[in-house]
């Protein structure tokens, strides 16, 4: 992981700080040029400590345990601070493998943080099974897209998707009476 972020991160890194410096000098020369490769710059920065984030196992899988950090953990915190009602109906009859944990908690995760920021829900449910020959996590909110959104980078669905695939599951979104994830995971 540290080659990783040295790869990713570093190169980004420097050539911000190079940027910074030559910015320092070029304030009296009001060169607007320079501004835009900085904000390009921390973009590429941000996008790759994202993909790298969500490649990670979370460290609340580790210290909770999948059905506590699902129930109790982040997610029900941020959703109260956002006064959105949180239900989580979890049914786990087998095991679940890391990788499939995972994989289910950072859906979980791009689920909650888009009812967050993109949606006006008052409730969101997460219901999530596991029995001999499949799992089945269903995510569901109550709410409508803002009509003031702003882009986010669009990465939310995008590794929802990857992650789902990467487990040769397979995944349904819709947004009718507000929006829902289906993903299910054979085993």
């Amino acid at each position: 992981m540290s080659q990783e972020l040295h790869d990713e991160l570093g190169q980004n890194l420097t050539a911000l700080k190079t940027d910074l410096t030559v910015l320092s000098i070029a304030q009296q020369n009001n060169e607007n040029a320079l501004v835009d490769g900085l904000k390009e710059n921390a973009k590429a920065m941000y996008d790759s400590v994202y993909q790298i984030m969500h490649h990670l196992r979370p460290r609340e899988l580790d210290e909770l345990g999948l059905v506590q950090a699902l129930k109790e953990g982040r997610f029900k915190s941020l959703l109260n601070k956002a006064s959105i009602n949180y239900i989580a109906e979890i049914s786990l009859k087998e095991a679940i493998s890391d990788e499939h944990q995972t994989a289910i908690y950072r859906i979980c995760q791009e689920a909650v943080t888009n009812c967050i920021k993109h949606s006006t829900a008052t409730e969101l449910r997460l219901s999530l099974a596991a029995h001999k020959q499949y799992i089945h996590l269903n995510i569901t909110d109550n709410g409508k897209a803002k009509a003031t959104q702003q882009q986010s980078g669009g990465y939310g669905l995008s590794f929802i998707e990857e992650r789902v695939i990467a487990l040769d599951g397979t995944y349904t979104v819709t947004e009718i009476d507000g929006f829902k994830i289906e993903v299910h995971f054979g085993i």
